[in-house]
């Protein structure tokens, strides 16, 4: 249980399929142990169980789709910089964010453009899912001047803009 709820607390991990499997067991193993301690005490239990059941677990896997699929907003009317990285590990992450978003929040503060710039710092899977749609992005800006338009890559932008 200690492993699950390490799981939990790092967003890096929560997102991956081997946590939504292992939060399906860890609430199946939970949920049989509760429901028969229910049983003794409520006979008629019975019929309500597996609804129960059903709903906490579709609960757990909405949770973790909403967490694997969200993308932070910039809730407030300033200017967004999004950083969008990817690192490897966990050292590289921590010197990724204390150098790059530290040290750019101090310019835009030193500059005072903190009333107008805010930093977005993506996580890892929230980088590999956006960079994909930023590069197609870009490209079908090129190819725009060239005359030619990727309606594809264009809605992907705006599905990705709008959230």
């Amino acid at each position: 249980m200690e492993r699950f709820t390490e799981l939990l607390l790092d967003e890096e991990k929560l997102v991956k399929v081997p946590t939504l499997i292992i939060g399906i067991a860890a609430l199946t193993i939970f949920l049989l142990s509760v429901n028969a301690g229910l049983l003794q005490l409520a006979p008629t239990w019975r019929l309500r169980q597996l609804i129960v059941d059903i709903i906490i677990v579709f609960a757990w896997i909405g949770f973790w789709f909403y967490k694997r699929n969200q993308l932070p907003r910039n809730k407030s009317n300033k200017v967004g910089i999004v950083l969008a990285l990817t690192t490897e590990n966990d050292k590289e992450k921590e010197r990724v964010r204390t150098a790059l978003v530290r040290t750019l929040g101090e310019l835009i503060l030193g500059d005072q453009l903190g009333d107008w710039v805010t930093i977005i710092p993506l996580k890892n899977h929230q980088s590999q899912k956006i960079i994909p749609a930023l590069k197609s992005h870009a490209i079908a800006v090129s190819l725009t001047l060239d005359g030619s338009y990727d309606p594809k890559s264009e809605k992907q932008w705006e599905k990705l803009r709008e959230g």
